[in-house]
Order: structure tokens, then C-alpha cells, then sequence
């Protein structure tokens, strides 16, 4: 899951709820991203369809270093199902398969590691 880290909202004067912005799929940490099922930025280069992967001439070892680059921007998470992060249930239209899950609010619990419960979200 990559999402857009910031975006113009008029409407909002400037500023979103953390939790609406989640909501809405810009899941932003310190204006970085956060890509869910991966452990590590290796983990997620390596992975086939990340566009990083063997042979894309941007891989681990290329030696352009894009896995330096990415480790200040992008927060990782282990959680490779958007139900172990998104409040999901039957019948509210964003439980699993429904391919809605982005716009469910996220839960705020403290074993959720990509919920971020200090940012204030700012848009631009």
C-alpha cells in the first residue's frame, strides 16, 4: 500500500483530522509513505511489481543507492492484510475483498504499527 503523501484540499483551510486523512488513504508519516506487508525496504525493492525488483536496473546492488533514499521517506509495516489495520466489518462495505478497505477508518490501537496517533495532518 502506497499512498499519497499530500494533497490540495480547499475545503479543509489547510488542515485534516489524522484519522480522516487515513480515512482517505493518504496515510502520511512525516510526509513519507507507508507500505504495508514489507518488513524491511530491501524486503520491498526485491518484491516483484514494486518496480525495483531483478533487472529493472534500480534494484538492491545497482549501486544508485535508491534503498538510502527511501529509508528517511517510507515507513514499513509487517501487516500484510489492510483488515489488521482498518476498522473492517460485514455489511459496512470495506471488509475484505471489497477493494474499499482504503476508505475505512484505521484503528488507533496500540499493536497497529501503522497507525500514527502524533501527526497532525497537513495538507498542501
Amino acid at each position: 500500500m502506497i499512498s499519497q503523501a499530500s494533497v490540495s484540499l480547499r475545503e479543509s483551510k489547510g488542515q485534516i483530522d489524522a484519522n480522516v486523512a487515513d480515512a482517505m488513504g493518504f496515510n502520511s508519516a512525516n510526509k513519507g509513505n507507508i507500505l504495508g506487508g514489507y518488513s524491511s525496504i530491501s524486503g520491498y525493492m526485491s518484491s516483484a511489481g514494486s518496480g525495483f525488483s531483478s533487472g529493472s536496473g534500480y534494484s538492491i546492488g545497482s549501486g544508485k543507492n535508491y534503498s538510502t533514499g527511501f529509508a528517511n521517506v517510507v515507513a514499513m509495516s509487517t501487516a500484510s492484510s489492510l483488515s489488521n489495520v482498518y476498522n473492517v466489518s460485514a455489511g459496512s462495505g470495506f471488509s475484505s475483498q471489497s477493494g474499499l478497505s482504503q476508505f475505512a477508518t484505521m484503528k488507533t490501537s496500540a499493536g497497529n504499527t501503522l497507525g500514527v496517533k502524533d501527526e497532525t495532518a497537513g495538507v498542501t
